[in-house]
């Protein structure tokens, strides 16, 4: 985010692809429900989701593999 002389705010977002933008929005239910635990995650380019859980990293290919992560190692211990 940058502002430009005149003050107001100017945002550059990445073009991406209707396929691609797709396929990363299948991550939302896992990534929110990761979010709601407080665990730290990022979405990387171009659809691949890193959790950081216990000082490990995690890099999952597929919201299915995340959400079975999530569902053996975090939810359970609840």
């Amino acid at each position: 985010m940058r502002q430009n002389t005149k003050g107001s705010t100017l945002r550059i977002y990445p073009d991406i692809s209707t396929e691609l933008a797709r396929k990363r929005a299948t991550f939302k239910n896992v990534k929110q429900v990761l979010y709601q635990k407080n665990v730290r995650f990022q979405l990387l380019h171009p659809a691949r989701l890193r959790v950081h859980h216990e000082d490990e990293t995690f890099l999952f290919s597929t919201p299915e593999e995340a959400q079975q992560f999530y569902d053996q190692q975090i939810a359970t211990r609840e």
